[in-house]
């Protein structure tokens, strides 16, 4: 038995003869492809099963969605797909948190869709395949996987490829004639003594004709529906190539950055700027007990003036605090890098350090009172939740710094943390009911009696998970207020379908207010004047 044969025989692909490109190639990475070829794993029936399988999904939840219900089934079912054809399956704590936030993307989907969590899906699906190949999770990695799909999936379609010559490769041997007679000669004989069976009775004859075109028009029919354009098709082959990408993802992994190598060194050497990194840090430490006393002293005896600029102190002066805290992190992480891991006096210098890194941990209460004031004020926003999660991504980064201080890492480790805290940032106001909670709180505020909060029910848009939340302002005492509310749920309530016109158009929030919407029984309301949402507006654009 010869080698090819043997091969053939163990189910191990033949190495490809790729030609060698010409331009802007070099002979290590014509290597490094030959060997990602040849190395990779032989190709299984469930994988190529979970590659259709994956196709037909993206079909039905994505080309022929026409709202968020389908990516919601897509993103639920996907990680099962990959899971069975995948090549490689290291099944860790990290790929089943992915898992996890996949689904609650899905269920957000479901709920009361985004756009913004259908990319969280789209990401998360990536890093699902990543990780279960055995890639950490970092941000970079993760984009890294994205920009080389093309290249993980060309890779994938050349073993195919090998795969399937491999698997023929013993009809190549056969002469032409031979080859054809065992492929044709069997069901053309059985077919021919068929109809003449068949043609013997009349009767059976006509039956099995009316049939035949019967089963002839139905295939067409079914074909006409199936490829209705060419674009379906084209969105087949996108979907297969992005498929593959996922079932064999390539691991280009950036290296983990390491402890700097002085760190470890039992020699030491004084570095020339640490005077000038300790001169700087005990300057900044008293200008910023010096500003944490005025700022307390300012901002936390909630005891304002009549004209006071509550925008102005919420939306500039947290946003300039905020940056005092982004370049607070960024000069930390300069000081302590490099050679001023092996100086002698680097507790000293950790000490004042540690001492500023606590005095900016204040300064961030100070953004957070800032603006809960503002919100104390005139209620919640979307923005506002956006600044609460910025200026908490800040905070994280400060913390990393003390802790890259604390084990002495490089400024790579703090970048790659800071990346995944920021990723995690956006996830979280993709997925969690932001409109929900925004209005809640100015729902509540306004029945106590505050009605500032009010103008921003009146002027910021809210998707159908916000407008839930009104319906306790249908017994507010502000006639003004009640009657806007009124009119702006009766118009929403008539603007909803009553039937699902397909399903990927279901959503969570929409049967929930419908189902609200009768238990009270809204249209018995006697309908207001046709100007009492833009009433309400003018009212509450008092305390805008």
């Amino acid at each position: 038995m010869n080698e090819t044969e043997q091969n053939s025989v163990e189910g191990i692909p033949e190495p490809i003869n790729v030609p060698e490109p010409r331009l802007h190639s070099s002979s290590s990475s014509y290597s490094n492809w030959q060997r990602l070829i040849t190395e990779s794993r032989s190709v299984r029936w469930a994988e190529l099963l979970a590659l259709l399988l994956l196709v037909v999904l993206a079909d039905v939840t994505l080309y022929q969605s026409q709202g968020y219900s389908g990516p919601a089934l897509y993103f639920l079912l996907v990680p099962v797909g990959i899971g069975i054809g995948a090549i490689q399956r290291n099944w860790n704590w990290q790929t089943f948190l992915v898992v996890l936030l996949l689904w609650i993307a899905a269920v957000r989907l479901a709920w009361c869709g985004n756009w913004l969590a259908v990319v969280c899906g789209i990401i998360l699906t990536g890093c699902f395949s990543f990780s279960l190949a055995g890639g950490s999770l970092y941000v970079l990695e993760v984009i890294r996987f994205w920009g080389g799909l093309w290249y993980s999936s060309l890779c994938g379609l050349l073993v195919y490829e090998n795969w399937l010559r491999t698997g023929v490769s013993r009809w190549v041997r056969i002469p032409a004639f031979v080859r054809m007679l065992q492929l044709v000669l069997p069901p053309a004989m059985g077919l021919v003594f068929a109809v003449i069976f068949v043609l013997a009775n009349p009767d059976l004859a006509s039956w099995m004709t009316h049939e035949i075109s019967m089963l002839v028009k139905t295939v067409n029919d079914w074909l006409a529906r199936v490829v209705e354009s060419p674009r379906r098709v084209l969105f087949w082959l996108a979907a297969g190539w992005v498929s593959i990408s996922l079932l064999r993802p390539l691991l280009l992994a950036i290296p983990s950055p390491a402890v700097p190598l002085e760190s470890s060194s039992a020699t030491t050497a004084d570095n020339e700027l640490y005077p000038a990194f300790r001169d700087t840090l005990r300057l900044l430490i008293v200008l910023f007990a010096g500003y944490l006393c005025f700022e307390f002293w300012t901002m936390w005896k909630g005891d304002f003036p009549p004209h006071f600029y509550y925008a102005g102190y919420a939306h500039e002066g947290a946003f300039w605090l905020t940056v005092a805290l982004g370049l607070a992190t960024v000069l930390l992480s300069l000081f302590f890098r490099g050679r001023m891991w092996t100086d002698s006096r680097l507790p000293r210098l950790r000490r004042l350090a540690m001492i500023w890194s606590l005095e900016n941990l204040l300064l961030a209460l100070a953004v957070f009172n800032r603006l809960f004031i503002y919100i104390h004020f005139n209620g919640m926003t979307r923005m506002r939740v956006v600044g609460i999660l910025g200026t908490a991504t800040v905070v994280v980064g400060l913390l990393l710094v003390m802790l890259k201080i604390y084990r002495q890492q490089n400024f790579a480790w703090v970048i790659r943390h800071q990346l995944v805290a920021l990723a995690i940032t956006i996830f979280l106001y993709g997925v969690l009911p932001v409109d929900a909670y925004v209005m809640s709180y100015n729902v509540q505020q306004t029945l106590r009696g505050n009605l500032k909060p009010s103008v921003q029910i009146a002027h910021h848009p809210t998707s159908l998970e916000g407008k839930l939340m009104l319906f306790p302002l249908l017994h507010c005492e502000d006639p003004i207020v009640r009657n806007g509310i009124l009119a702006l749920l009766q118009q929403t309530d008539r603007e909803l379908p009553a039937v699902w016109g397909d399903w990927t158009l279901w959503q969570g929030a929409t049967a929930a207010f419908k189902s609200q919407a009768t238990a009270i029984g809204l249209e018995t309301f006697p309908s207001p004047d046709a100007e009492a949402w833009q009433r309400f507006r003018d009212y509450s654009f008092q305390w805008y």
